[in-house]
């Protein structure tokens, strides 16, 4: 029994902004393989949510095969696989097969597994998100890194046979997928818009009337963000990048002027 095991990052939330996949191959029970592709996707939208998950950026995929390559070269694994499979498996067939019916390629008909109905059972567990399935296995995880993760996929595969779990009853139902629109790009975008996704500390100075304030406030807001960092909070974006700014540098000698 062949079963390939997938895990997809993805640009942005558009189904078909596929930047990198994972692959393991379980054979007979045992992972024989487990490898990263990264993938140029179809758009040069990166969302910094998405970046500060998977650490992507459209630098490090732009030049890289597309998904149209990379599946080329791949369908045999895909097609002649038992199952394919994924933990959360309705995100990453979605993806798939939106990514697929982008570039006009017709899905595979290969029946799909959802490893998290496999680890809530075989674990005895209700909540069961991949990084606390790994730990429960003693799985090593480098989470949202797309081989640590199909990998980690594949370990719950592999306890659940040799555990006698039947896989074929985790199998999801059939789908149809529509072709997605086209996914956006920067061209597609007004100048306001790109400012206020390429340098959201823009609007926060705005709102919060930081242009009429003194450079002593300004400063005292600088020093609560280098605080945040310094206790290692999720920031969305940082002191550094704040700094490097133009329009921040021209802002501050706006109000050293005052």
């Amino acid at each position: 029994m062949k079963i390939v095991v997938i895990d997809f990052e993805t640009a942005n939330d558009h189904p078909s902004s596929a930047c990198a996949i994972g692959i393991t191959e379980i054979h007979d029970g045992k992972i024989i393989s487990s490898e990263a592709h990264i993938i140029e996707p179809p758009t040069d939208i990166f969302r910094r949510s998405f970046t500060k998950i998977h650490g992507l950026k459209w630098k490090d995929c732009k030049g890289k095969p597309t998904f149209k390559d990379f599946y080329s070269e791949n369908i045999s694994r895909f097609e002649n696989a038992d199952f394919l499979a994924a933990h959360n498996a309705g995100f990453d067939r979605t993806v798939l097969f939106s990514t697929l019916l982008h570039f006009g390629i017709c899905p595979p008909e290969t029946p799909f597994i959802n490893t998290l109905p496999i680890a809530r059972k075989v674990l005895g567990i209700k909540s069961a998100p991949l990084d606390k399935v790994a730990k429960l296995l003693s799985v090593e995880l480098n989470h949202h890194e797309a081989a640590s993760d199909s990998k980690a996929c594949a370990e719950i595969i592999v306890y659940a046979l040799s555990n006698g779990f039947d896989i074929s009853s985790a199998v999801m139902k059939p789908t149809i997928i529509e072709k997605p629109d086209k996914p956006p790009t920067w061209a597609d975008h007004p100048e306001e818009m790109k400012e206020k996704y390429l340098y959201p500390w823009r609007e926060f100075f705005i709102e919060n009337g930081y242009l009429d304030k003194s450079y002593s406030d300004f400063q005292f807001r600088i020093r609560g963000f280098e605080l945040n960092e310094a206790k290692g909070k999720e920031v969305d974006f940082t002191v550094e990048e704040i700094l490097a700014d133009q329009w921040v540098q021209e802002l501050i000698r706006k109000l050293k002027e005052q």
